[in-house]
């Protein structure tokens, strides 16, 4: 079998949720929602590679919230949820 990758789409812009930031930079319990995201796949048994998709305006913040997780280098999502996991592909 295999390497298993996790794709971690956080491209969108948390329009929903309301609020300043996107929802995947909101802390909760000391982290963003990415941080908890992508750690959890970093920790998860099986998962060989994690690949954040994010939106190309955020890779600075990005890079400083991963820098001491084990995770692929980020890459830009599309206009889309679709094209974002594409992008992550």
């Amino acid at each position: 079998m295999g390497q298993v990758a996790a794709i971690v789409v956080a491209a969108g812009q948390g329009l929903r949720a309301g609020g300043e930031l996107p929802k995947q930079f909101r802390r909760v319990a000391g982290e963003t929602l990415l941080e908890h995201a992508l750690s959890a796949f970093v920790k998860a048994p099986g998962i060989a590679f994690v690949q954040p998709v994010i939106r190309p305006n955020d890779l600075a913040l990005v890079r400083t919230l991963t820098g001491s997780l084990n995770v692929l280098e980020p890459v830009s999502g599309g206009a889309t949820r679709q094209a974002s996991v594409r992008a992550g592909l």
